[in-house]
């Protein structure tokens, strides 16, 4: 055996304590780590946990010593770097692992020197597509603990590969806190490592031990260099204080390895949490707002207007990613955390979404004033790569009762009028508060009597990746269709019991008992649902229904299920808390989707809310989108039937996270459960046949110990968490399709996650805003688009500014095959870390999952 101590910390920048209380700390433990560093060169490494948010934390209140900083990380002494934070891999985004990775990288090179390793070693599992994007960053080595089953991974050290071929040597530590607390006496460390060397010794190919000296928020050990002295005098192994690198460029070169590929999220030798993605759902639905909005609207907005005017604001952008990667660290998002943390969380959320809103708000505006264009003109928006026919349901001023839409070409759009209010004289008296200022509204009044403030619904088209101005011209508005949820692709009828009977008219089939919503006991905590023992579901299916309302295509109607009040009331049958339940559900009508608005009010807790989809499609496996693919997971484990007696530290379950859709799929169809809230689902029902999907968990408790399915000690502190019972209201919001094949639901997912957003200018100045903005040139066009990809394979992930120039296309192809952009612009492949550009094959064949970075100059 050969031992290396690597002396390191773990610093969680919030969990059960606060942001405020750990960045005290770290000023105070960082102080010591330089002091000792700059004491004496024998110490020669130090890893502060791989994240340069700490470096930035640090030197915002120790300005002083960024001189000593960057002297130590130049010498490669003080290691920072891959990451920004240390993110989540399976909730969060596939772009915002990219940033993190690109701001870390970054941030580190500029500091003096990256550590080009892979450290995520408190993770809650690790995603398949990890070295892939490992590799887009130059990394290619990986040093992780949780997610490994032994039976399919026996050794410590393997070749990790993703499904497009790249891959990276992975080292499995068994703990990262192995030798965080050696003893003064050189024989009980000695023993010790015997101890560490049994752990290791069967798994082990190298017999290559990493001794972790640190632990979560512990300070640097001072006499580690004196206990690593003695230790090679009682022992016949080496024991040294080392690198990393320098031990797995060791192991490469003397070992062939075995090769995996796919995710690990496996929780035999270390908890992973696989019910943590729907731990506190509020905040769950809130990051994937944030994430839509920031990554499917408003990056694109920023790119498209950079390409109109030369306006580069990407400064402000990073500035919220670092928000947003602030709450992906991997406890900050898994909402394992005290109320008060996770009230801090929720409340950087809500200023990234207000801050996003505001800028598109802002961006709308300067392109509609400088479009020449009548004062009822509006432009819509098309944030993806083709162009898109869609129904949208928007707030507009018409200065007539009955009008259409017209396109620059004349071609009319009709439009049914929802709700009409004569605002005339609200909305002049609001353009009276800007008269002057710009001029545009100087000789309204004389040309417009009436003003109406209209909720519409229309059919708009706008083109890929940009938009199209549209004027509201006078004409007889459109019929209210019947009272029938039914297009040309399904016929949906509702219960009575308020579940849905759908038929599908493309392949011939009928759906029973569809939108059940399931109510079970959970005995868990804020780290894991937990099973209660002869426990009483609770369906929807037995519910009181009312309220009934259907209007063109959308219907509504009302349930009320009788539940417990908590674990001590479930236990004793006692179903006393009436939960009310709202459903608003929309019939797309060009194609077979139908989404859906829940709204609960819930009155108590140690329950979990699902909705379920029997699709009577029996699978072995499952089909949900991960960073930057599809991935296949099976829907039973073997595993589940002896985990206790294999000595596994949680139960083995298939609870799994998905990006935005899960779908089951035979040879004639899929059907796809779409959503932009919580990112959890289970393959449920006899055959496997049913699409579970969480809308939220209730529990009053940070940690338990002992539970049913997760046995020991509790993952957290046994804290009170009045917040994480939900009591009150909540709505969420998720789509049901069926696709000819599954790749398709990618492309629903798309248009639902990515709506058509339109502007009205003057309804905007219309509103009393106090922020005018002055007279601009007219010269940007009525109707724009950047580029196009239309290919239901190739996925778009982003659009954006690139950190040095131009801008940024990701792709990723659903099969193997090339992609075809089409654009007036230069176009390079480049690495995620948007270096080595290469001119853009138009022919060249990507594999399935590959992710394809494209950079364009105009």
């Amino acid at each position: 055996m050969r031992f290396t101590v690597i002396p390191h910390v773990h610093w969680d920048r919030e969990w059960y304590f606060t942001q405020q209380k750990s960045t005290l700390y770290l000023l105070h433990d960082m102080d010591e780590v330089i002091d000792q560093l700059c004491q004496t060169n024998d110490l020669k490494y130090y890893l502060f946990d791989a994240q340069t948010s700490l470096i930035e934390d640090y030197l915002g209140f120790r300005p002083e010593r960024e001189d000593q900083v960057r002297r130590l990380i130049g010498e490669g002494r003080l290691v920072t770097g891959p990451w920004y934070t240390q993110t989540d891999q399976m909730i969060i985004h596939g772009e915002s692992i990219v940033r993190n990775l690109l701001y870390g990288t970054r941030e580190a090179k500029a500091f003096g020197g990256c550590f080009y390793v892979g450290y995520a070693v408190d993770c809650f599992g690790q995603g398949a597509q990890m070295p892939q994007i490992y590799k887009g960053f130059g990394i290619d080595k990986v040093l992780f603990k949780r997610g490994i089953e032994t039976s399919k991974i026996p050794f410590t050290e393997f070749e990790w590969r993703s499904d497009d071929g790249s891959q990276v040597f992975a080292y499995h530590c068994v703990d990262y806190m192995n030798f965080r607390n050696p003893s003064l006496d050189a024989k009980e460390n000695a023993e010790r490592l015997r101890e560490i060397a049994g752990a290791y010794d069967s798994r082990s190919l190298s017999k290559e031990i990493l001794l972790f000296n640190g632990f979560d928020q512990h300070p640097v050990r001072r006499d580690i260099l004196n206990i690593t002295a003695e230790l090679n005098e009682k022992l016949e192994s080496t024991v040294q204080i080392g690198r990393v690198e320098e031990v797995f460029d060791r192991i490469k070169e003397r070992h062939t390895l075995p090769r995996y590929t796919g995710e690990l999220t496996c929780g035999e030798t270390s908890r992973v949490h696989k019910s943590i993605y729907s731990s506190r759902a509020d905040i769950k639905r809130m990051n994937s707002r944030c994430e839509n909005q920031l990554i499917r609207s408003a990056e694109p907005l920023q790119a498209i207007y950079y390409e109109l005017t030369g306006r580069d604001e990407r400064i402000f952008m990073t500035g919220l990613w670092k928000e947003m990667m602030k709450n992906a660290a991997h406890d900050s998002i898994g909402c394992c955390n005290s109320d008060l943390v996770n009230r801090q969380i929720m409340q950087r959320f809500s200023e990234v979404m207000d801050s996003l809103t505001e800028y598109e708000n802002l961006t709308h505006r300067l392109v509609a004033n400088q479009i020449p264009q009548e004062p009822f003109s509006l432009q819509v928006y098309n944030y993806l790569p083709y162009e898109r026919e869609e129904e949208a349901r928007f707030k507009l001023l018409s200065p007539y009762e009955e009008f259409s839409l017209a396109d620059p070409a004349g071609r009319l759009a009709p439009v049914r009028v929802l709700r009409r209010e004569n605002a005339t004289q609200r909305v002049k008296k609001a353009l009276a508060f800007s008269n002057g200022v710009n001029g545009r509204y100087d000789n309204f009044w004389e040309d417009c009597d009436h003003i109406y403030e209209c909720e519409v619904s229309s059919t708009l088209s706008a083109p890929a990746m940009g938009y199209e101005t549209y004027r509201v011209v006078e004409a007889k508005a459109q019929d209210a269709p019947g009272n029938r949820l039914e297009n040309d692709f399904v016929r949906i009828d509702i219960d009575a019991n308020g579940s849905l009977s759908i038929f599908d008219k493309t392949c011939n089939r009928q759906y029973s008992r569809m939108l059940v919503f399931e109510d079970q006991g959970d005995a868990g905590d804020s780290y894991d649902y937990s099973s209660v023992p002869d426990d009483t579901v609770l369906t929807s299916e037995w519910a009181q229904t009312g309220n009934f309302q259907v209007s063109g295509n959308t219907a509504g109607y009302e349930l009320e299920m009788m539940i417990p009040r908590n674990l001590e009331q479930r236990r004793a049958g006692q179903m006393d808390q009436r939960m009310n339940i709202r459903v608003e559900l929309t019939l797309q009508p060009n194609k077979p989707q139908c989404d859906f608005k829940v709204k609960v009010k819930n009155p108590g807790t140690d329950h979990r809310l699902r909705v379920k989809f029997p699709t009577g499609i029996k699978s072995r496996f499952s089909y949900a989108d991960q960073t930057f693919g599809i991935i296949e997971r099976p829907t039973s484990l073997e595993a589940a039937e002896c985990w206790r007696e294999k000595g596994w530290t949680e139960k083995p379950r298939c609870i799994e996270p998905m990006q935005s859709y899960v779908y089951l799929r035979d040879e004639k169809t899929a059907v796809g459960v779409i959503t932009d809230s919580v990112k959890e689902y289970e393959i449920v029902g006899d055959g496997f046949d049913t699409i579970a999907y969480t809308l939220f968990r209730s529990f009053p408790k940070m940690g338990r110990a002992d539970l049913e399915d997760r046995p020991g000690r509790a993952s957290g502190k046994e804290w009170d968490t009045p917040d994480a019972m939900l009591i009150g209201e909540m709505e969420y919001t998720f789509s049901l399709c069926f696709a000819g094949k599954g790749p398709q639901v990618a492309r629903y997912a798309a248009e639902y996650l990515t709506p058509l957003k339109i502007h009205q200018e003057i309804r905007f100045c219309g509103s009393f805003d106090e922020f005018i903005l002055g007279a601009m040139e007219k010269k940007l066009p009525a109707v724009y688009s950047s580029f196009s990809v239309d290919d239901p394979d190739t996925q778009m992930s982003i659009y954006k500014l690139g950190e040095d120039h131009g801008t940024i296309l990701r792709l990723y192809r659903l099969e193997d095959g090339n992609v075809d952009v089409k654009a007036e612009a230069t176009k390079y492949e480049c690495r995620l870390d948007e270096t080595n550009d290469e001119k853009l094959e138009p022919l060249k064949l990507y594999k399935k999952n590959q992710i394809i970075t494209i950079r364009m100059e105009k």
